[in-house]
């Protein structure tokens, strides 16, 4: 490289091949595809209204379901909002960015128990109080993992490719989204209200959804 131009030398000997293990690795990933964002999330929220179809057709709605179409409609653009989130990423990038997981873990909880509460829907209120809050508590918490683990697994295999990426934080993000859409079902088949159950047992959810989906982004 004497007059700017690179010199290119041939080094000495053959190069060696592949060894099986790579060679196995490859056949093994198959081939490359491109990711659609737009296309993951309508298909990712297509499959989660399935779930929670699902869940309102064998648990049944509340007898007062017609008085719950605005604060439903609050937890419908929640629970797309968030996975738009997470599966749709900035213009120019590949994958969501941190900041929007982080984002996830903080507007999730926060707009959740506002619903929940009946801070957005002033006819939020119990059809029936809970003779037994704890029991009652324990029951809706039980139903919400019914509903948010099948939601979590079909979100973990959209996000298959970014969940090793992001580890823990990925995780906690899709569990607390999972936890979300189980609040949402609660939301239209719990008639047991009052503000301590619905913001324990209904948006509670949510702190498990991200604690089983952390543990499981961290294991990965």
């Amino acid at each position: 490289m004497s007059d700017g131009r690179i010199e290119i030398v041939d080094l000495p000997g053959e190069v060696p091949p592949p060894s099986a293990a790579l060679r196995a690795r490859v056949d093994a990933d198959g081939a490359v595809s491109l990711r659609r964002p737009l296309v993951d999330w309508a298909m990712q929220l297509g499959l989660w209204t399935v779930v929670a179809a699902a869940a309102v057709l064998v648990f049944g709605m509340r007898a007062d379901h017609a008085a719950l179409h605005a604060a439903a409609l609050g937890w419908v653009l929640l629970v797309g909002g968030a996975l738009a989130c997470l599966l749709v990423p900035e213009r120019g990038q590949v994958l969501a960015s941190a900041v929007r997981m982080r984002g996830v873990l903080v507007v999730l909880p926060v707009a959740a128990a506002a619903l929940a509460f009946g801070v957005l829907d002033g006819t939020t209120t119990s059809l029936h109080p809970a003779n037994d809050e704890a029991r009652a508590l324990a029951h809706c918490l039980a139903f919400g993992l019914l509903v948010s683990i099948p939601a979590l697994a079909l979100g973990w295999i959209a996000l298959r490719r970014l969940v090793p990426v992001t580890g823990a934080l990925g995780g906690a993000a899709l569990g607390a989204t999972a936890g979300t859409l189980a609040a949402f079902v609660l939301h239209l088949a719990c008639s047991t209200g009052g503000a301590l159950h619905a913001g324990l047992g209904h948006a509670g959810g949510l702190v498990l959804g991200a604690v089983i989906g952390a543990l499981l982004g961290r294991a990965r």
